[in-house]
């Protein structure tokens, strides 16, 4: 997931020792899909981050059956120097690693193998933000 925006608003991030800080992200999961959710650790660091442009927090989705519910949230902190001010566009993004195995059948002795692909799928959200 990540929240980016463009370098022209003069936003920065704030850092201590060399880390972006106020930063959260956090997974969970209801593994039955009833409404008893786990809440894996909250991570206080961005996964990846650029100066003047986003953050982005990476999550590890856990293995699942085709009732579990997945939900996850992330929080950035960002400064405006004081005279500035304006209106930009803030571009939310999340994007999925998908694996999908088809089984194979091949003669002795290689038996049945599963040759699996990959391919990502994402999801973009736009907001306008006044500052």
């Amino acid at each position: 997931m990540t929240f980016g925006f463009p370098s022209s608003a003069g936003f920065f991030l704030p850092t201590s020792n060399g880390k972006v800080t106020q930063h959260q992200h956090r997974y969970s999961q209801d593994p039955q899909g009833n409404g008893n959710w786990i809440d894996y650790a909250i991570d206080y660091l961005p996964s990846d981050w650029e100066p003047n442009a986003g953050v982005a927090g990476e999550f590890d989705l856990r293995s699942s059956t085709e009732f579990t519910l997945h939900k996850g949230y992330m929080g950035q902190y960002v400064y405006v120097p004081t005279k500035n001010n304006g209106t930009i566009n803030i571009k939310i993004e999340y994007g999925h690693q998908l694996y999908i195995g088809e089984p194979s059948v091949s003669v002795f002795p290689a038996g049945l193998s599963i040759t699996p692909s990959k391919s990502v799928d994402t999801a973009s959200y736009a907001l306008t933000l006044s500052y």
